[in-house]
């Protein structure tokens, strides 16, 4: 009846959806991706913006999470750039580089532990 009518529905639309995402991933171009980026980045803002009118407290805390977030990616990158260079140059390097490698842990233990020490100080 009216339930299966609503089920069948359903599964067409998820289906339709599916095909449209497989056809947008097939999408090389960097401007097609640039723009629909950009645009994206748009309409997140205008939602932003409306929510920060209706609800300062919420708009917030999401724009709070997102920057944590992001310099948690940011710090993910750079200590995944450096591990990889500590390995590349601890196979080629010989000796000699062996304290530069000890000297870029150290400094990325230090960052770390600041990070750390500034996100407990934070109420």
């Amino acid at each position: 009846g009216e339930e299966s009518a609503t089920l069948k529905r359903l599964k067409a639309l998820m289906f339709r959806e599916q095909r449209r995402n497989a056809r947008l991933a097939k999408i090389k171009s960097k401007t097609w991706h640039k723009v629909h980026r950009k645009a994206e980045a748009r309409e997140k803002e205008k939602l932003m913006a409306r929510l920060a009118v209706e609800d300062p407290e919420l708009a917030q805390s999401i724009q709070k999470e997102y920057e944590e977030k992001r310099a948690r990616v940011r710090m993910l990158e750079r200590s995944t750039a450096r591990k990889k260079w500590a390995r590349l140059a601890a196979r080629f390097g010989g000796k000699a580089v062996q304290p530069l490698i000890t000297e870029a842990a150290q400094r990325e233990h230090d960052e770390k532990a600041a990070i750390d020490q500034i996100a407990k100080t934070k109420p």
